[in-house]
């Protein structure tokens, strides 16, 4: 159906985003309760390409892999800031430490979700903000990890 601005477009589907939780290991619960605003993850690895001198091939020589990542939220109840920083920030106990993010897909059709977990996080930066206009208080957390896994 068209509409008012030309474009044809359809319903192909309809979910809701409500089942969204993050769980760290020594903290031992899930963070429910936190205001998150965003959070963030990214793992790679490097790939380095190689060429074979007198032919066409190419090569791909694998590196090592690494994971970042952060999470923005406004600070609210029951001191779920500390509880995260504490049991982000000792570098010695990180060997032992797993990040859970886990999403349920809400659909009305019932299809699965995802989950993920992410090794040995250890807290790299920590910003505490805050704006006049609203205020809130909003922290940031940066972080990284070995691996990341299903």
């Amino acid at each position: 159906m068209t509409d008012v601005f030309g474009i044809d477009s359809q319903l192909g589907g309809v979910f809701k985003g409500t089942s969204f939780a993050v769980t760290l290991g020594s903290v031992n619960s899930t963070l429910a309760g936190a205001l998150v605003q965003s959070i963030q993850v990214a793992y790679s690895r490097s790939i380095t390409r190689v060429w074979e001198l007198g032919s066409l091939n190419q090569f791909y020589i694998q590196g090592r892999t690494e994971g970042q990542g952060s999470l923005q939220q406004i600070v609210g109840p029951a001191g779920i800031v500390s509880a995260l920083l504490t049991g982000m920030s000792d570098i010695c106990t990180a060997s032992g430490q797993t990040m859970s993010l886990s999403a349920a897909n809400n659909a009305c059709a019932g299809a699965a979700g995802t989950a993920v977990m992410l090794d040995a996080p250890v807290a790299t930066n920590f910003t505490l903000g805050s704006t006049v206009q609203g205020f809130l208080v909003d922290t940031g957390l940066s972080f990284t990890y070995v691996s990341m896994r299903q």
